[in-house]
């Protein structure tokens, strides 16, 4: 159980490290609006399940972002920011930070295997609010799916 401890803790190193000028892009507040809206986005249908919940710790590991292990916590501290400054703050993102949180978005609403309306439509209200349209979330995935083809 130790060693899966530090194992834990030398992986979340390896992550930030390789991630430091990624996220280090994003302001806490972006940070914050995009775990948030995650959240938002998995709850949807009603159900948060570990694969759900293992999305958003990498997501939080990939953006350095402290990430209680209780949602209900993690909830908590994100409830600073009221949903006008959420949606505004995502809008903020830069057009690649978008694309990112395009793929993102999608990677949580297809974490449990299963692709729901009520997901589908939360994540389609805040692509509406970036700005991004349908087909750009289109072309986003298919530019996605045709690069990790690529790399095999």
């Amino acid at each position: 159980m130790l060693f899966n401890l530090f194992r834990k803790n030398n992986q979340k190193e390896s992550v930030k490290q390789h991630f430091q000028d990624f996220n280090s892009d994003f302001t806490l507040r972006q940070k914050k609006a995009i775990i948030g809206s995650l959240i938002v986005i998995a709850m949807a249908d009603g159900d948060y399940d570990r694969s759900e919940a293992r999305c958003l710790e990498e997501t939080a590991m990939m953006l350095d972002y402290p990430l209680d292990d209780d949602i209900n916590i993690a909830v908590l501290e994100l409830m600073d920011m009221d949903r006008e400054e959420v949606l505004a703050t995502l809008n903020s993102l830069t057009s690649s930070q978008k694309d990112w949180y395009i793929i993102t978005a999608m990677g949580m609403i297809h974490a449990d295997g299963k692709t729901l309306a009520e997901e589908l439509m939360t994540a389609a209200a805040y692509f509406e609010n970036m700005g991004i349209t349908p087909e750009r979330v289109d072309n986003t995935l298919k530019k996605s799916m045709l690069f990790a083809e690529m790399l095999g």
